[in-house]
């Protein structure tokens, strides 16, 4: 159900099918809204069942991936969704932590950021003289090729921007819709919640609870590649957690 932000209702969607059905419904467990307004909802009907489903802004389906399994990608029982600042989804899965892209269309052109040569400017016909892969709306020098946006690989992802991705600029590597990376921690992991760290304010740091084994703390700043920063035990089952970084 979708409400405004004095309580009033404004819609609802989602309905009970069948495994085959693409978007069904049958026990949501999670949800959370990325900053494009899409809705992400993380659905599980038992062991023989766990989808993570995408819908617009509107309720309208638009993908589905995360198949029932223990493999990279799959899903034991997905219980948790957050949304990192740079729309990274991770799902808590039982004893690791999952994280999951999808391609972002950020100036509605149509053509999603990953494979749009202007990116921040709507054009869709991508037009590009110099065939610099920079589209000419947005090209600093649109008739010559230029050395300041120089994508190597020709990946559609310029030089630069790869490396703050974590990527080769070289090897002509795009992240996809999907799985990006799996983290196993000890316990089973509850619930997730990301915030920064008191040390570095630009830190992806990514909280989870993690039951009967307590609290795990992982650097996601490179969704690539997530690192344990640390896991405490504590008394009692830890099913869900909350930070406070300004005290």
């Amino acid at each position: 159900m979708k409400f405004d932000s004095d309580g009033n209702f404004l819609s609802q969607w989602g309905r009970e099918g069948s495994p085959e059905e693409p978007g069904y419904l049958r026990m949501p467990v999670s949800i959370a809204v990325d900053s494009a307004g899409r809705v992400i909802v993380a659905d599980w009907a038992g062991e023989a069942d766990n989808k993570i489903i995408v819908f617009d802004q509107d309720g309208d389906f638009m993908v589905e991936f995360g198949p029932q399994g223990s493999g990279l990608g799959s899903l034991i029982a997905a219980q948790d969704i957050v949304i990192a600042p740079d729309d990274t989804i991770y799902v808590t899965d039982r004893t690791r932590i999952q994280l999951f892209t999808l391609d972002v269309d950020g100036d509605s052109d149509r053509i999603y950021d990953l494979c749009d040569n202007c990116p921040d400017t709507s054009n869709s016909d991508q037009s590009d003289i110099d065939s610099d892969n920079v589209g000419d709306l947005c090209d600093n020098c649109p008739e010559v090729p230029n050395p300041a946006q120089l994508d190597s690989d020709g990946d559609g992802i310029d030089d630069f921007t790869a490396v703050l991705l974590g990527l080769d600029p070289l090897g002509a590597i795009a992240i996809p819709t999907g799985i990006v990376s799996q983290l196993m921690l000890a316990g089973d992991a509850e619930a997730v919640t990301i915030g920064s760290s008191p040390a570095n304010p630009d830190a992806i740091i990514a909280y989870v609870a993690t039951g009967k084994s307590g609290f795990a703390s992982v650097d996601s700043t490179n969704p690539l590649q997530p690192v344990i920063l640390a896991e405490m035990t504590l008394p009692g089952d830890s099913t869900d957690l909350a930070i406070d970084l300004g005290n």
